[in-house]
């Protein structure tokens, strides 16, 4: 499947796009052109598109909430990301992930978006976050049957309402609502397929 890029901005990171490859001339995607750059993993995908839509705002303009914005994306990339898959897809018990949220609420500001403003650490958390209740609410997991809606009882706990704000709030943001239907989004979409953005 070819996406143009340009055409579709930024907002098309919130897709499911593990790989890439960008320039040369076009070409099925199982065969990119050798002329064309090939780039993997999210992190890099998602600084990638930032770099080349400056004006996105993706990059906060503050060298301080950039590099914050940056280290939330390698935090959540090995933390929070391991905590995730150990419970929905090993069925480990659910202590990684409550250890993890509580944790990521430390990093958050008090109200609004990872570092206040829509950044690259949003992109890489939201589709994820956003799965967090809708997994837990529909017992979709490699855990015991039944455990998923317990779970989300127990996250209720007002100890995670920074996490439940945050939620809604990426949530509510119109690249979130464009991509992620919490009540149509087939959970088996952790498939990953391969894109080619000319």
């Amino acid at each position: 499947m070819y996406i143009d890029l340009f055409s579709h901005g930024p907002d098309i990171l919130l897709s499911q796009i593990p790989s890439l490859t960008y320039g040369g001339p076009r070409t099925s995607p199982e065969k990119p052109s050798p002329e064309s750059i090939k780039l993997n993993e999210s992190a890099a995908l998602i600084e990638f598109v930032a770099d080349i839509f400056p004006q996105s705002g993706l990059y906060p303009a503050d060298p301080v909430l950039r590099a914050r914005a940056r280290a939330l994306v390698a935090w959540f990339d090995t933390t929070f990301l391991n905590a995730y898959r150990n419970l929905f897809v090993v069925g480990q018990p659910p202590s990684d992930l409550t250890n993890a949220i509580e944790i990521l609420q430390t990093l958050l500001p008090p109200d609004g978006f990872a570092v206040g403003q829509w950044s690259i650490a949003d992109v890489a958390m939201a589709p994820f976050v956003v799965r967090v209740p809708m997994y837990l609410e529909n017992d979709i997991g490699k855990y015991p049957a039944g455990e998923g809606p317990k779970m989300l009882e127990a996250l209720q706990a007002s100890r995670f309402t920074r996490f439940w704000k945050y939620v809604a709030d990426v949530g509510e943001h119109s690249s979130v609502k464009a991509s992620f239907d919490a009540v149509s989004d087939p959970p088996a979409a952790l498939s990953l397929s391969t894109y080619q953005i000319v």
